[in-house]
């Protein structure tokens, strides 16, 4: 599992993206969540994860989600997580 972390986060700088994890908080009344990187508490380097990537990959609260990111863009506070490559070490 650590072998293909490495080459996902390689593949993920070659395109000048990032490629991190975090354990997901979703926020219930919106339906979208953040990823936590630090200490699962809220931060800076929250990643946020959309409602409809939540629905697709059956995700729930505490699922250690990684795959990758990019930075926030001008209006935007958080990096955003693109693509979702594994969910609690499974591909």
């Amino acid at each position: 599992k650590e072998l293909i972390f490495a080459i996902l986060k390689a593949n993920a700088e070659q395109e000048d993206l990032l490629f991190m994890e975090g354990v997901l908080e979703i926020i219930q009344s919106e339906g979208f969540g953040f990823l936590r990187p630090i200490n699962y508490s809220p931060s800076s380097e929250d990643i946020y994860i959309s409602a409809s990537q939540i629905r697709r990959f059956d995700l729930r609260n505490g699922d250690k989600v990684s795959g990758k990111v990019r930075p926030p863009k001008e209006n935007e506070r958080y990096y955003g997580l693109l693509h979702v490559e594994a969910v609690n070490g499974d591909d």
